[in-house]
């Protein structure tokens, strides 16, 4: 009697797993660790596995049908959501890309706490090329108070860059938002770059700084493209709220002074970066290009220009905001 009744008893069992593991939505892992829990639970309750047995024919032979699908077939997918649950979040930029820490790179780790991180892409725009200068547009500017009336440029939908990337004939180098992240405090976002590869032969407006002011010292040059950079990249501050009112990303520069007294020379507003593109004295002393463009400059001046450039490079930094440089390969007046 004893061995009759434990056979009917494994006999249920075998058709409740059987059942189990046919129901919707359960994946090969779940049926498996549903199987390993039941049978203790299954073999000391014997009403359970008995009420199992009467279950009707369909209900049986569906749920027979259903397992080699169900054991065969891999776990569901992690949604997006609940890999975002899993890594750590440390800043998100203005389109709304989330930054976490597991995709960054670790560039520099300081002795008193704290490391340096940089992520793979940045956030740029496209320049529209928008230029106007007071000389060919003066109704535009009014230069007695410094102030831009003309047209102001779009500014254009944000997107991801990264190495690899290609503008024209030239290619991203390097792309990276920079985050200091130490433990305990917020995650500070130092700079976001974007490096280009090759040449750019561009128009616009040089300026050469003579006197030593706030952000320039004496031999610095200073180089707004005009529309001719139309296409190429803007870097984006991290912290752009989506106001363009409170923030003005296109160039405006009337060349005054630390005094405030208008310099000779045109007022610029444009939809370009604003490039330093070296010192005349530290890099181009002995550049013949450079020393024949400049001539005999002995004040602060202003030329329109052809410039060739390489090594250009595109920041923002919190420190100083837009910070972006290149070098002089060939430069003439025009």
């Amino acid at each position: 009697m004893r061995s009759y009744r434990r056979s009917s008893v494994l006999a249920a069992l075998a058709l409740l797993l059987s059942v189990s593991a046919g129901c919707s939505g359960e994946s090969a892992a779940a049926a498996a660790t549903t199987t390993t829990a039941a049978v203790p639970a299954a073999s000391t309750t014997t009403t359970s596995a008995a009420a199992a047995a009467t279950a009707p024919p369909e209900t049986t032979t569906a749920a027979a049908e259903d397992v080699p699908e169900t054991t065969t077939s891999a776990p569901p997918e992690t949604s997006g959501k609940e890999n975002e649950n899993r890594l750590t979040l440390l800043a998100t930029l203005p389109d709304g890309t989330k930054i976490f820490r597991e995709n960054c790179e670790v560039v520099q780790e300081f002795d008193f706490g704290g490391k340096l991180l940089h992520s793979g892409q940045a956030l740029v725009r496209r320049s529209t090329g928008f230029f106007s200068d007071s000389e060919t547009n003066p109704d535009d500017f009014n230069m007695e108070d410094f102030e831009y009336y003309g047209e102001t440029p779009e500014f254009g939908e944000m997107f991801l860059t990264e190495k690899g990337d290609a503008y024209g004939d030239n290619e991203v180098t390097d792309a990276f938002v920079e985050l200091y992240v130490n433990e305990g405090d917020p995650t500070y976002i130092a700079r976001e770059c974007v490096s280009l590869s090759g040449e750019l032969t561009l128009t616009g407006v040089v300026r050469y700084y003579c006197d030593i002011e706030y952000g320039v010292d004496s031999g610095d040059m200073i180089f707004i493209p005009d529309s001719c950079y139309a296409g190429l990249p803007m870097v984006v501050s991290p912290y752009f709220t989506g106001n363009i009112d409170e923030y003005h990303f296109w160039t405006t520069d009337f060349n005054v002074s630390d005094e405030g007294e208008l310099r000779e020379g045109a007022a610029v507003t444009a939809d370009t970066p604003r490039l330093r593109i070296g010192n005349y004295y530290y890099n181009y002393s002995d550049n013949a290009a450079v020393k024949d463009f400049l001539g005999s400059a002995d004040r602060n001046m202003t030329f329109f220009a052809e410039v060739t450039l390489t090594d250009i490079n595109l920041e923002w930094n919190d420190n100083i905001g837009s910070y972006n440089t290149a070098v002089i390969k060939d430069i003439k007046r025009l």
